[in-house]
């Protein structure tokens, strides 16, 4: 008899044990579901080289422990491995490129693609210091130099310069030696990259050239009759 009841006890608690574990692997399974609702609501992303981006934060669903991105991001930029926020400052020129982006748990993951695009700074803030300026007819103007902010891949005149001067095409310097005397004349210059371009305007007075009058010598000296 006690042989029965100790064999029905041990039957009984296993089955306890059973359902226990089955009860607490439904609470772990409920605790930790796996991450959904996985998206960027900024994506497309176009953002600019050397330029800090604004941190992307997804719309997102449950526990994260890892975000990657297949393939690798642009050099410069970074994902949260818990949050999968987006952020950093890209260092190099891309067209749009799409990025598959994995976050998950130890019960699953959710993939989302976004795109982003790399733009260069366009120009701005373009300044000759010393405008308007007057040169002197057969004397070399040195260099006239410009500031401006972000990169540029071309500097233009218009109208083009006085005869003798040119214009750098990528700084914007201004170097030569004028030949033609002028009133004062505005110049529209502008400097652009593939992104944009900004211009301003100089003005430019060529004076004529002036010659001093010579000493006169003994071998210069003009006789003078009476």
């Amino acid at each position: 008899l006690q042989s029965r009841q100790n064999k029905r006890y041990l039957i009984a608690l296993t089955l306890l044990l059973q359902l226990t574990a089955v009860a607490c692997r439904g609470f772990g399974d409920f605790q930790a579901a796996p991450p959904s609702g996985f998206s960027y609501p900024g994506s497309p992303f176009v953002i600019t080289q050397g330029i800090a981006m604004t941190p992307a934060k997804p719309s997102l669903n449950g526990t994260v422990t890892s975000c990657v991105s297949d393939p690798a991001l642009p050099t410069g930029l970074a994902l949260d491995p818990t949050s999968c926020i987006l952020s950093g400052t890209p260092t190099t020129l891309q067209a749009p490129t799409g990025y598959n982006i994995t976050a998950s748990n130890p019960t699953g993951s959710a993939t989302t693609t976004i795109s982003i695009e790399i733009n260069q700074n366009p120009p701005a803030a373009l300044a000759y210091a010393g405008n308007p300026f007057t040169f002197t007819q057969g004397n070399s103007v040195g260099s006239v130099v410009a500031t401006f902010t972000g990169s540029a891949t071309g500097c233009a005149s218009v109208p083009a310069l006085p005869t003798g001067l040119f214009i750098n095409a990528t700084t914007c310097e201004i170097t030569g030696t004028p030949s033609t005397p002028q009133a004062s004349s505005p110049y529209t210059i502008t400097v652009s990259n593939a992104f944009g371009s900004t211009n301003t305007v100089i003005n430019i007075t060529v004076s004529a050239e002036t010659t001093p009058p010579s000493t006169p010598t003994a071998f210069n000296a003009t006789p003078i009759s009476g």
